[in-house]
Protein backbone atom coordinates (compact mmCIF):
# COMPACT_ATOMS: atom_id res chain seq x y z
CA UNK A 1 0.00 0.00 0.00
CA UNK A 2 1.27 3.14 -0.72
CA UNK A 3 -0.40 6.57 0.96
CA UNK A 4 -3.48 5.24 0.82
CA UNK A 5 -3.41 3.56 -2.18
CA UNK A 6 -4.88 -0.51 -2.49
CA UNK A 7 -2.60 -2.56 -3.16
CA UNK A 8 -3.25 -3.61 -6.85
CA UNK A 9 -4.27 -0.51 -8.07
CA UNK A 10 -2.87 2.48 -9.91
CA UNK A 11 -2.50 6.10 -9.67
CA UNK A 12 -4.75 8.08 -11.48
CA UNK A 13 -2.29 11.02 -12.78
CA UNK A 14 -3.37 14.25 -13.95
CA UNK A 15 -0.69 16.07 -16.47
CA UNK A 16 -0.09 19.46 -14.74
CA UNK A 17 1.03 21.54 -18.22
CA UNK A 18 0.66 24.96 -16.46
CA UNK A 19 2.35 25.07 -13.26
CA UNK A 20 5.51 23.34 -11.66
CA UNK A 21 6.28 21.60 -8.24
CA UNK A 22 9.96 22.72 -8.52
CA UNK A 23 12.07 24.67 -10.95
CA UNK A 24 16.21 24.51 -11.00
CA UNK A 25 17.76 26.85 -8.42
CA UNK A 26 14.41 26.54 -5.43
CA UNK A 27 13.90 24.41 -2.91
CA UNK A 28 13.56 21.01 -5.16
CA UNK A 29 17.46 20.02 -4.08
CA UNK A 30 16.32 19.87 -0.46
CA UNK A 31 13.21 17.82 1.63
CA UNK A 32 11.02 20.44 2.29
CA UNK A 33 7.30 20.36 3.35
CA UNK A 34 6.69 23.18 0.97
CA UNK A 35 7.42 20.52 -1.95
CA UNK A 36 5.57 17.73 -0.70
CA UNK A 37 3.36 18.33 2.29
CA UNK A 38 -0.45 19.04 2.46
CA UNK A 39 -0.86 22.67 4.36
CA UNK A 40 -4.47 22.77 5.41
CA UNK A 41 -6.81 25.21 7.40
CA UNK A 42 -5.33 28.23 4.82
CA UNK A 43 -7.18 30.52 2.78
CA UNK A 44 -6.49 30.97 -0.01
CA UNK A 45 -5.35 27.78 -1.07
CA UNK A 46 -1.31 27.60 -1.07
CA UNK A 47 -0.50 28.01 -4.76
CA UNK A 48 1.72 24.73 -4.52
CA UNK A 49 -1.36 22.93 -3.62
CA UNK A 50 -3.79 23.95 -6.64
CA UNK A 51 -2.78 21.99 -9.01
CA UNK A 52 -3.60 18.53 -6.59
CA UNK A 53 -6.69 20.24 -5.38
CA UNK A 54 -8.30 20.91 -8.98
CA UNK A 55 -6.81 17.23 -10.13
CA UNK A 56 -8.69 15.62 -6.95
CA UNK A 57 -11.67 17.59 -7.93
CA UNK A 58 -11.88 16.43 -11.38
CA UNK A 59 -11.86 12.23 -10.07
CA UNK A 60 -7.50 12.34 -10.41
CA UNK A 61 -5.45 11.17 -7.71
CA UNK A 62 -2.57 12.44 -8.10
CA UNK A 63 -0.77 15.08 -10.45
CA UNK A 64 1.56 14.47 -12.97
CA UNK A 65 4.00 17.29 -13.13
CA UNK A 66 5.97 17.78 -15.96
CA UNK A 67 9.49 19.60 -16.63
CA UNK A 68 9.39 23.85 -15.53
CA UNK A 69 11.58 24.64 -18.45
CA UNK A 70 9.95 22.77 -21.70
CA UNK A 71 6.84 21.29 -20.28
CA UNK A 72 6.81 18.23 -22.11
CA UNK A 73 8.87 15.56 -20.06
CA UNK A 74 7.58 13.96 -17.25
CA UNK A 75 9.01 14.70 -13.77
CA UNK A 76 7.62 13.67 -10.92
CA UNK A 77 4.17 13.18 -9.18
CA UNK A 78 2.80 14.98 -6.66
CA UNK A 79 3.10 12.02 -4.16
CA UNK A 80 6.57 10.15 -5.44
CA UNK A 81 9.69 10.47 -8.16
CA UNK A 82 7.69 8.14 -11.42
CA UNK A 83 9.65 5.63 -12.33
CA UNK A 84 8.73 3.91 -16.13
CA UNK A 85 9.74 0.20 -17.69
CA UNK A 86 9.58 -0.47 -21.04
CA UNK A 87 11.50 -3.27 -22.30
CA UNK A 88 13.63 -4.06 -19.58
CA UNK A 89 14.88 -0.70 -19.50
CA UNK A 90 13.77 1.41 -16.52
CA UNK A 91 13.69 5.02 -16.65
CA UNK A 92 13.69 8.09 -14.24
CA UNK A 93 14.26 11.98 -14.79
CA UNK A 94 17.30 12.65 -13.84
CA UNK A 95 18.58 14.99 -10.87
CA UNK A 96 19.38 17.83 -12.58
CA UNK A 97 18.32 20.55 -9.54
CA UNK A 98 14.82 20.08 -9.89
CA UNK A 99 14.44 16.44 -8.64
CA UNK A 100 15.57 15.13 -4.73
CA UNK A 101 18.43 12.61 -5.34
CA UNK A 102 17.53 10.88 -2.14
CA UNK A 103 17.56 7.56 -0.59
CA UNK A 104 14.46 6.26 -2.08
CA UNK A 105 14.82 6.81 -5.21
CA UNK A 106 18.69 5.35 -5.26
CA UNK A 107 17.61 2.27 -4.30
CA UNK A 108 14.68 1.56 -6.73
CA UNK A 109 17.34 2.63 -9.44
CA UNK A 110 20.15 0.21 -7.60
CA UNK A 111 17.60 -2.51 -6.88
CA UNK A 112 16.28 -2.19 -10.80
CA UNK A 113 20.27 -2.45 -11.72
CA UNK A 114 20.70 -5.69 -9.24
CA UNK A 115 17.61 -7.46 -11.08
CA UNK A 116 18.86 -6.88 -14.55
CA UNK A 117 17.00 -3.63 -15.98
CA UNK A 118 19.17 -1.07 -17.93
CA UNK A 119 18.86 2.77 -16.93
Amino acid sequence: MFYGIQEGSSLNLFVEDESDRASSGGTCAVKSIANYGPIRNTVPLPIALRPLTRAKSIGFSHVLYLDSVNRQFAEETSCCNIFIVKDSILSTPATNGAILPGVTRKSIIDIASDRGYKG
